[in-house]
């Protein structure tokens, strides 16, 4: 029975390492894009 529940609970911690992972790639994602919006509109509200 207490291998089961490690076994679980490591395949837990693996699916949340995952998505903590996928999390962050987004973040990192919308803050490029944000960066990258701001600038554009900033640029644009130079002329």
């Amino acid at each position: 029975m207490k291998e089961r529940i490690d076994h679980s609970h490591t395949r837990l911690r693996g699916e949340i390492k995952e998505l903590t992972v996928k999390v962050n790639g987004i973040e990192g994602f919308l803050i490029k894009t944000t960066a990258y919006q701001a600038r554009n509109y900033g640029d644009s509200q130079g002329d």
